[in-house]
């Protein structure tokens, strides 16, 4: 079960799969004017979790099944330092002592002290993911506007695991050309800073995706030192639709991570359609 308290996200990453989703054919202009916000409303929210409500939801709320937080935004961008919108619901899920696993890159959790406590409040339901795909500070700048640096989301991640919150550094996308120069680095930081586990997933590229979400693209590969297109072309199963790289070309860059995983006592999640079998999991 998935949720996003809006419509938007605040962080502009040229790698999001959010937007190049949003990006296919002519539908998605709307997408683009980012000032056009919508949120839910709180109190519809709370209303699911009513004994005698009716909804497609009744049985994974009556049994407490985990809601990810952040599936197409980020729950604490600037998005939500602006609007407040989550704040209300996070509040009334740790009252509730509802399980919930957030997936996010902001540090807003450091800048309002109400967000958390409500991690506090219920640090024994709540798992925070953070997004760090690169230690490198000036390629984080170009690839991720708006976002804080990724030692201050390592600070996040610490603050978090300080006060008895389960965390877990999401290395995802992994974009070959910059994730791997700093990867083992990352997975270090992660380890000092009370990090449980390990999620990594390779990043995807839509071929069907219009101008606007093109012009990142390229961007990306000024970045990575090489044109993504070609390479994801000639790297890929297939040449057209959403690509993803071969099996064999993941093992060389996920090995070394899982060996490192290892040595430091971090649980791997490879989320990625291929090398499931090297998760902690099998």
């Amino acid at each position: 079960m998935t949720f996003d308290q809006y419509n938007n996200c605040g962080h502009n990453c040229l790698y999001c799969f959010s937007t190049f989703q949003r990006g296919i054919g002519n539908a998605s202009d709307e997408y683009w004017k980012r000032e056009k916000i919508k949120a839910v409303n709180p109190k519809t929210f709370m209303k699911l979790f009513e004994k005698d409500h009716e909804s497609q939801f009744k049985y994974i709320l009556e049994h407490r099944k985990p809601m990810q937080w952040g599936g197409l935004s980020d729950p604490f961008c600037p998005i939500e330092e602006k609007f407040g919108i989550g704040l209300e619901i996070l509040q009334f899920l740790s009252e509730l002592k509802y399980p919930c696993s957030f997936s996010s890159k902001g540090d807003l959790l450091l800048k309002d002290k109400r967000y958390f406590d409500a991690f506090v409040n219920n640090k024994e339901n709540f798992h925070y993911k953070c997004s760090i795909i690169t230690y490198d500070e000036e390629i984080a700048k170009r690839l991720e506007a708006g976002v804080p640096t990724p030692k201050r989301r390592f600070e996040v991640l610490t603050a978090l695991s300080k006060a008895g919150i389960r965390t877990t550094l999401r290395m995802r996308p992994f974009i070959i050309g910059i994730t791997d120069k700093t990867a083992i680095e990352m997975l270090r930081e992660a380890k000092k800073a009370g990090c449980e586990s390990v999620s990594t997933e390779f990043f995807c590229l839509e071929m069907r995706a219009n101008e606007q979400t093109r012009r990142k693209y390229d961007a990306m590969s000024k970045l990575c030192g090489f044109d993504i297109y070609e390479y994801y072309r000639k790297m890929s199963p297939k040449q057209s639709g959403y690509l993803r790289l071969n099996y064999k070309l993941k093992e060389k860059y996920l090995r070394p991570i899982k060996e490192e995983c290892e040595r430091l006592g971090l649980r791997l999640h490879v989320s990625d359609a291929h090398h499931k079998e090297l998760s902690c999991t099998g």
